[in-house]
C-alpha cells in the first residue's frame, strides 16, 4: 500500500477510511510510493523494475521488482485504497473467462496490468532466466494477480518464456501459447 502504510494509515478501519480520503484529495505521490515500498520491503532501486502506483478505475497500483535473494521477478498488485478502486470492485456482473467466469472488474484489472507487464517481464526472464514470476496481492490484487497468471499459464509460450510463474507459493502453473487480449476499455 506503500505510502499509507508506511505513514501507519493502514493500521485501523478509521484511519484508513481517512488516509484514502486525502489520498483522494491530494492525490498519489509516486516518489513517495517508491520510496515506501522500498523502506518497507528492504530492496534497493535497481531491483525495481517497473512502478506504476497511480491508480484509476480498473487500473490498481502495481509494481514489478527482482527479490534475488530467492531469484524471484515479482509482481505486486496493491488491493482496495481509493474510491477509484472501490469502483473496480464493484463491476461485479460475470465476465467469461477461460472455461468459466471472472469477476468484470478484476479481468478488465488484470488486462490493464498484463498489458504494462507483460514486457517488463519479457526482459526480466531473458536476463535472469534462472527466476520464477511471482504474482501477489492483497485483496483486489490478490484476486487481479490470481487471474494475471491464469491468463499467462493458458496463453504463453514456456518456451519464449523459460520461467516459472507462480501465483501463489503452493500453485505453480506454466504457460502454453500467445494470450490475445480481448477487448476492454484500459
Amino acid at each position: 500500500y506503500g505510502q499509507p502504510m508506511a505513514e501507519g494509515a493502514c493500521d485501523k478501519c478509521s484511519t484508513w477510511i481517512a488516509g484514502s480520503a486525502t489520498r483522494f484529495i491530494s492525490g498519489a505521490s509516486e516518489e513517495k510510493d517508491t520510496k515506501a515500498f522500498l523502506s518497507l520491503t528492504s530492496l534497493q532501486q535497481e531491483h525495481l523494475l517497473f512502478t506504476s502506483w497511480a491508480d484509476d478505475a480498473y487500473h490498481p497500483a502495481f509494481c514489478v521488482a527482482r527479490v534475488d535473494s530467492v531469484k524471484w521477478i515479482v509482481v505486486a498488485i496493491r488491493g482496495t485504497l481509493s474510491v477509484k478502486d472501490v469502483l473496480t470492485d464493484m463491476a461485479v456482473h460475470n465476465q467469461p473467462f477461460l472455461t468459466g467466469h471472472a469477476h468484470a472488474g478484476v479481468f478488465q484489472a488484470s488486462c490493464h496490468v498484463l498489458l504494462k507487464v507483460l514486457p517488463v517481464l519479457y526482459v526480466a526472464c531473458q536476463d535472469f532466466p534462472d527466476y520464477q514470476v511471482v504474482f501477489t496481492g492483497h485483496s483486489l490484487g490478490a484476486a487481479t494477480s490470481a487471474v494475471c497468471a491464469m491468463m499467462i499459464r493458458a496463453r504463453l509460450s514456456e518456451a519464449v518464456w523459460n520461467a516459472d510463474i507462480q501465483a501463489s507459493p503452493s500453485a505453480r502453473v506454466h504457460a502454453d501459447d500467445a494470450w490475445k487480449f480481448p477487448d476492454v476499455d484500459t
